[in-house]
């Protein structure tokens, strides 16, 4: 978690844990291409990239319920994270 969010260390506010956290769960697919080609002399290829990953179970920082806390507590639902190149 610290590594994701290192704002949270660089804080003076207290760090608080509203409940035991479990485990994150993902899952993350993608999709590459390439294409290679040549016109006369000179060759060149065009890529391009997609990919997903949603979270099923993730925690996150709450900044904004205190300004002299961070709450850190589970999510529930279900989020995504897209790329697309």
């Amino acid at each position: 978690m610290f590594s994701e969010n290192p704002a949270i260390l660089t804080h003076s506010r207290n760090i608080v844990f509203a409940e035991a956290l479990r485990l994150e769960e993902a899952m993350k697919r993608g999709v590459s291409q390439t294409w290679r080609f040549k016109v006369g002399v000179s060759a060149g290829s065009l890529s391009a990239d997609f990919y997903q990953t949603r979270f099923q179970n993730h925690f996150f920082p709450d900044y904004d319920i205190n300004p002299l806390k961070i709450v850190i507590r589970n999510f529930d639902g279900t989020t995504y994270s897209m790329e697309c190149r």
